[in-house]
């Protein structure tokens, strides 16, 4: 959905982690549309029973932010802003799966991501999606059947961070000699 649509900018971070109002009614919208797409038969099932999925994500268009680490991004380093939910708390990142949605609805005419994209993101390779740790890079190949998109093909570039820095002290008893 339109981050607009939930009076949103679509580069909040905090304000989403603090505000229960707005979890409140992004969880409605996903209970909501639980129910719609036939996953569960009502909206209390859909928080009870099926909280992981569906997910729900708002996006905007670029927009310059700080990440969660307090980086700037910067507008023109993407083509989308993105921020998702899962189990009720705003995702650090972007979940892939969310990210693969995402850059395939980019590329299909007429979907709210394709309508607050850059325009020039259908020039590229890969869409370049803002999110609260950074961006990722999504490829989607979005192919027109019996005048219908159809994904064939996503690819995406993995950003890593680095969990731990350490030392190990090992006995010297251990050791053997080389």
């Amino acid at each position: 959905m339109a981050a607009s649509d939930i009076d949103l900018l679509g580069i909040e971070i905090e304000k989403v982690d603090s505000t229960e109002a707005i979890k409140d009614r992004l969880e409605s919208i996903r209970c909501a549309t639980s129910v719609a797409i036939g996953l569960t038969e009502t909206m209390q099932e859909a928080t009870q029973k099926s909280q992981a999925v569906p997910k729900i994500a708002f996006v905007s268009p670029p927009q310059s932010y700080l990440t969660i680490g307090n980086r700037p991004v910067q507008a023109d380093d993407m083509d989308l802003t993105i921020r998702i939910m899962s189990m009720g708390t705003l995702h650090r990142s972007v979940a892939v799966s969310g990210a693969i949605a995402a850059a395939g609805a980019a590329m299909i005419e007429g979907t709210v991501a394709f309508n607050l994209r850059r325009k020039q993101a259908i020039e590229g390779e890969f869409i370049h999606l803002g999110h609260p740790g950074g961006t990722i890079d999504v490829g989607a190949k979005i192919e027109k059947r019996n005048d219908a998109p159809v994904y064939v093909e996503a690819a995406l570039g993995r950003t890593a961070r680095r969990l731990m820095e350490g030392y190990v002290l090992v006995p010297e008893k251990h050791f053997r000699p080389l």
